[in-house]
This record gives C-alpha cells, sequence and structure tokens, in this order.
C-alpha cells in the first residue's frame, strides 16, 4: 500500500485468526440436518438502530407470513436498543426464545437450538465464534436450510468484511428464495 501512496492503518476487528478456519463438518452436518426447511438468517451486531435490527425483525416477520419457516438466530449486545427488537419481534407475532452459555463453536450452538421448532427467533445470550456458521466449503442445497446474513461483522481494515466473505462463500440463493428476499427488501 505504501507504494501506492496509501498510509495503511491496521483496525483489528476482534476475531482471532482461527476464526476463519473451516467449521467442524459433523457439527455443520448436525446444524443443517436439525434446520432443514428452515430459512435461517444469522445476525450478531450489537443493539443499535443503525445496525438495523428493527428491518431483520421486520424482514423474518415477512418471510412467515409468506408460509416461511424462518429462524433468526440474534446475537446482539447488551445495550437497551436489545428489549425495543425483541419487544418488535413480538409484537409482530414472532416467538422469541433466549439461551444462555458459555461455550462457542458448533456443538455449543446445536445445544443452544435444542427445542426451537416453534421458535422464529433465538436471541443468544451466549459467544458465538465465527466459525459456528457453515461457509467455507461447505454447499448448500435446496433440501438444506438457507442462510441468509444481515450485517454484523466489522470491516478488516482494508475495506473488506472478512467474515462475511467467510460465510456467504459456498452459500446459495436458490430462485425460490432469492424472490423472497428481493419482496423483503434484502439484496
Amino acid at each position: 500500500m505504501g507504494s501506492l501512496g496509501v498510509d495503511p492503518i491496521v483496525i483489528p476487528n476482534g476475531l482471532s485468526a482461527d476464526s476463519f478456519l473451516p467449521p467442524d463438518r459433523a457439527g455443520v452436518r448436525e446444524l443443517r440436518r436439525r434446520l432443514r426447511g428452515r430459512t435461517v438468517i444469522a445476525k450478531m451486531a450489537r443493539f443499535d438502530p443503525d445496525k438495523r435490527w428493527l428491518g431483520a425483525i421486520e424482514i423474518v416477520g415477512k418471510l412467515k407470513r409468506q408460509g416461511h419457516r424462518p429462524l433468526l438466530i440474534a446475537r446482539g449486545g447488551a445495550e437497551a436498543h436489545g428489549h425495543e427488537v425483541l419487544d418488535a419481534a413480538r409484537l409482530a407475532g414472532l416467538r422469541v426464545l433466549d439461551r444462555k452459555g458459555e461455550e462457542t463453536g458448533v456443538r455449543a450452538l446445536l445445544e443452544r437450538l435444542e427445542g426451537t421448532h416453534e421458535v422464529d427467533v433465538v436471541n443468544l445470550k451466549a459467544p458465538v465464534a465465527a466459525r459456528t456458521f457453515p461457509g467455507s466449503g461447505c454447499r448448500a442445497r435446496e433440501q438444506q436450510p438457507r442462510t441468509f446474513r444481515l450485517g454484523g461483522a466489522r470491516d478488516d481494515g482494508c475495506g473488506r468484511n472478512r467474515l462475511h466473505g467467510h460465510l456467504r462463500r459456498g452459500l446459495r440463493r436458490t430462485p425460490r428464495t432469492e424472490s423472497s428476499t428481493r419482496r423483503c427488501g434484502v439484496r
């Protein structure tokens, strides 16, 4: 960058290098098996209006009204806006479940997703490692859960959102979900 006349500044994003390693394949298979038939949305960001949590809740509500079986796996912070977000979800007719825990990884997420068949929003009050969600090297198929990421991860200091790319790689939108998400305002 120096040769281009740019004095780069690296701003760490709080993710260690192992966060970008592929997740546990057996755990991912089990996660996909349990969530088969669901439209899974993972959103991790502080509970702040700038992070558009209310828009994510609106999208989940629209997906549910269209007959999809959405599941928003949400990980916010302790900010006061979180109460507004979860209240809005309940007012929209979404079933919200809070889950706590200390462990990270796919196996811990599997435990937190136990008994969520009728739940629309899982509010994780627990740490989530970046490698928890399938992406790198995993190909989504129609019968597997469809996953879309809505905001949250920080920039890697180079103008790219590395976690976004990690989660997005290998995940495919099908024509059916593509048109549904377009109607809901997701691009």
